[in-house]
């Protein structure tokens, strides 16, 4: 994922749900963790919520 987001990518969960094969939860706690430590930034709410790096 951090690889992604450091080439400019935004990610959604259920991107990185069928690119990596993790589930939506798993995802979702990776992306709260990078958002908590300030690296990555969370956009749009609901369906739409992607992140991008900081």
């Amino acid at each position: 994922m951090m690889q992604w987001l450091a080439e400019g990518k935004e990610l959604t969960t259920r991107q990185c749900e069928a690119e990596f094969g993790v589930t939506r939860s798993v995802t979702s706690v990776d992306f709260g963790k990078l958002v908590e430590m300030g690296l990555a930034e969370k956009l749009g709410a609901g369906r739409s919520t992607r992140y991008r790096l900081k």
